[in-house]
Order: structure tokens, then C-alpha cells, then sequence
């Protein structure tokens, strides 16, 4: 999830598999079930459109906001 923050802050995709994503968040939706909700290392889950990429499936259920965010390009 590190590299989706790096990716997001200045507004570029996050280049992520989509058969890794989809897995990863798969497992996570199950280890997190076993976690107390007081004990979350996460935000609570985010709202996410159910066609997004799975990265940002996975990044909204680990509490990212995943709303699009105008690209930053180069000083003007």
C-alpha cells in the first residue's frame, strides 16, 4: 500500500497487477475479519465504486480515500 500513496499523492495510477491487487485484498477482507475493530492497524473501510481497480478496491477496505486526484505536472 506504500507505493499507492506515493503514487496517488501526486496524482499518477498506481501500476499494480490486477490479479495481485484483487488477491491481496482478498486475503486481507479475511485477516482483517480476525483483528478486534479497536485493535485496526487501518482507517475503516473507505466508500469505492464497485468497477474501480482492485488496487483501489484494496486501498479503500485498508482505509485510503480513494477519490481521484488532479495530477501535479511540472512547475508552470
Amino acid at each position: 500500500m506504500h507505493g499507492w500513496d506515493l503514487a496517488r499523492a501526486p496524482g499518477q495510477p498506481a501500476a499494480v497487477p490486477d490479479d495481485l491487487a484483487a488477491q491481496e485484498r482478498a486475503f486481507s477482507r479475511s485477516k482483517l475479519a480476525d483483528i478486534p475493530p479497536g485493535r485496526r492497524p487501518f482507517g475503516p473501510p473507505q466508500p469505492v465504486a464497485a468497477l474501480a481497480p482492485p488496487i483501489d478496491q484494496l486501498a479503500a477496505l485498508l482505509g485510503r480515500d480513494v477519490t481521484p486526484r488532479p495530477q501535479i505536472t511540472g512547475q508552470a
